[in-house]
């Protein structure tokens, strides 16, 4: 009955519902920790790489990961989330960088030219190993999965080039790991 609606409101349906996890909510718990969120997913990555010991570029040979984000609701949005986070990951621990000249304040990586990101051609073929066990703590023993690729695969790859780098006796602490700063660490230069 449209006419009878109030002046100014339209018809339609609403509806709105937070779901809050047992745990979750309580801030801060009596020894002064935060729970805010107990289903996150579980991971394990694994990077093989190669440094080139003259230029300093790093090519990622294999990669594997074992994932468990619980009961997965859309497999493909699962495995796009992941791999994506996996070419983030990537980017962030050998290519991307703000940059900014410390003396003027100019911005330096403006444009892709200058802001480097990881292409299909350096995203290697990602082998996924799964194991879902569902979550206790919620409706379908779902488990969060978009952070999983991004947070252990930047970690991994530059763990992985530090490990290249430990038989002699060298490493870099600072991220990117860029092809230029490689090669000054490998030529002494």
């Amino acid at each position: 009955k449209y006419h009878e609606m109030p002046l100014g409101s339209e018809p339609g349906l609403q509806a709105n519902f937070v779901w809050e996890v047992p745990t979750g909510g309580a801030l801060p718990s009596a020894d002064g920790t935060v729970q805010m969120y107990p289903c996150y997913s579980f991971e394990a990555h694994i990077p093989l790489v190669a440094i080139d010991p003259d230029t300093g570029k790093v090519e990622i040979l294999e990669y594997y990961i074992g994932h468990d984000c619980g009961t997965v609701i859309n497999p493909d949005i699962v495995r796009g989330m992941t791999f994506g986070g996996i070419a983030h990951g990537i980017g962030a621990a050998v290519y991307e960088k703000y940059e900014f000249d410390a003396e003027s304040g100019q911005h330096l990586s403006g444009s892709f030219v200058d802001y480097l990101m990881p292409s299909a051609h350096e995203v290697p073929h990602v082998e996924m190993v799964k194991h879902y066990t569902p979550s206790p703590l919620t409706p379908m023993g779902q488990k969060g999965s978009g952070e999983s690729g991004y947070l252990g695969g930047g970690a991994a790859v530059a763990s992985a080039v530090n490990d290249a780098l430990a038989p002699l006796g060298k490493e870099i602490t600072t991220l990117p790991m860029r092809v230029r700063d490689l090669e000054k660490l490998l030529n002494g230069d």
